[in-house]
């Protein structure tokens, strides 16, 4: 039969007896099931407790299913939710949000008043350009007949088993973020918008997992391992998402701010999160060149992302910012002579000299203990001098290195970098020396913090606070 996944083709054929449900509402067993788990709701819409029977539980598992491929097709418009509902003909089948704050819940409401034509002042104000633009699109009947509910995996709109199979296999693997297996044009829109794009092949394939949701950002690896916190390690501001990662994070929006001095990256409005497809739909609507840019941006912030929670973290802003413009000279040269290549190289190799970045083969000194019966505090500070924002993070450990507390926070507006690292230490001796006789012996890699006066300022906090 070609069904090599049992444990999914039972969820295809759960999804066909809750499709019975929808099909056939006064039926007994509708009726029954209805009176007793959504007595005041829409089967497709309602969100149901997890406490519940276990034949109410597969059909739940097989109702998931059939909600990822169910679309209305549209008649006068009045039974479909604008924002809940599937009703759009490609990727997700939903719109991506409201680009305007609006009360709008219906489609009938998107059409002239008393026409079979949709109102697209409306629409273009309401909703994201490519959603309008499928909106749009989309071919009214000329009766004004009921909405109907079909299944997309079919042209027939007919639901199969094997369609909800192919489509559950689907859901399994990595998806398309926004182009699901019944839309052919998911494939082609990732190939011409990833696989074809003018960057080393380690990038495109970096690109395909960002486009499909497969970093193992935190939200991933809490939902799939059960362990650790979906929070961002590096700012622990909020869910460490693929968009996070790449575009919120204090990383990322530093080396972009430093990027901006360089490229003509589009405004911060414009590189904002639309829907799932946020990859997909940024890279569509750039040039070439910007398209190159963003991809060597956001794989390069990746890389200060895992320095920094699994390295050494000695990746610095400015070093990145110089591999990957040196990374896009180099690519916008390639298809012209040897020597503008290598004019290319010279003048990346002078740009790092110019900014005093001279790459060694010699290791960088590591981390060292604190004596016996000693405890070290490690202090650092992120700061972003365009808008001057700070962040702090500090990190107690004992003489055998072995990790006792730490602490971080937002230390809000700084006017130099020895500002925020002194803010940075003064936060960390009052989060975590809790004990008046603690020895402390206290580091940073600001070397004006700890031998200038602001040092001794910061011992003289310590046992004052301890005096009082």
């Amino acid at each position: 039969m070609g069904f090599k996944d049992m444990a999914i083709f039972n969820q295809a054929l759960l999804a066909k007896q809750a499709l019975r449900l929808v099909e056939k509402p006064d039926s007994l067993c509708a009726r029954f099931i209805k009176a007793k788990y959504y007595p005041n709701g829409n089967l497709l819409d309602t969100a149901f407790i997890r406490s519940s029977s276990p034949v109410w539980q597969g059909i739940k598992h097989g109702l998931e299913l059939l909600k990822s491929g169910y679309i209305w097709r549209l008649g006068n418009g009045k039974s479909v939710d604008i924002w809940r509902h599937n009703w759009l003909p490609r990727g997700n089948l939903r719109v991506s949000g409201k680009a305007a704050p609006t009360r709008i819940r219906r489609v009938s409401d998107l059409l002239m008043p008393g026409q079979r034509e949709w109102n697209a002042q409306l629409i273009n104000h309401i909703f994201y350009p490519h959603d309008a633009e499928t909106i749009l699109n989309l071919k009214l009947p000329a009766s004004d007949g009921e909405d109907v509910i079909a299944w997309q995996g079919e042209k027939s709109g007919n639901f199969t088993v094997r369609s909800a199979y192919r489509l559950a296999l689907d859901m399994t693997m990595p998806s398309t973020t926004g182009e699901s297996s019944g839309s052919p044009q998911g494939d082609r829109k990732l190939n011409d918008v990833i696989w074809k794009a003018n960057v080393p092949p380690k990038v495109r394939v970096f690109g395909w997992k960002l486009a499909t949701n497969s970093l193992a950002v935190q939200v991933l690896r809490s939902w799939r391992i059960g362990k650790g916190r979906p929070t961002c390690s590096i700012c622990g501001r909020e869910e460490e998402t693929n968009f996070h990662a790449v575009m919120n994070c204090t990383k990322a929006r530093a080396l972009r701010l430093r990027m901006r001095s360089d490229w003509k990256l589009p405004e911060e409005g414009a590189l904002r999160q639309e829907g799932d497809d946020w990859v997909l739909v940024m890279l569509d609507s750039v040039d070439a060149l910007t398209h190159q840019r963003l991809l060597l941006l956001w794989w390069r912030v990746w890389h200060l992302r895992n320095d920094s929670i699994f390295g050494t973290s000695m990746a610095t802003i400015e070093e990145s910012a110089q591999c990957i413009r040196s990374y896009s000279l180099a690519l916008e040269n390639m298809k012209g002579p040897e020597s503008g290549i290598w004019s290319c190289l010279q003048r990346a190799v002078h740009d790092n000299r110019q900014n005093g970045m001279h790459m060694s083969s010699e290791p960088r000194a590591g981390w060292t203990p604190a004596a016996a019966d000693w405890l070290k505090l490690n202090c650092d500070a992120s700061f972003i001098p365009q808008t001057g924002e700070s962040w702090w993070g500090s990190i107690l450990r004992s003489s055998t290195g072995t990790i006792i507390a730490s602490a971080w926070g937002i230390s809000g507006q700084c006017v130099s970098v020895v500002e925020a690292e002194a803010i940075a230490a003064r936060c960390g001796i009052e989060a975590l020396c809790e004990d008046a006789g603690m020895k402390l012996h206290l580091e940073s890699d600001c070397i004006d913090l700890i031998s200038g006066p602001i040092g001794h300022l910061l011992c003289y906090l310590r046992y004052q606070r301890f005096a009082s």
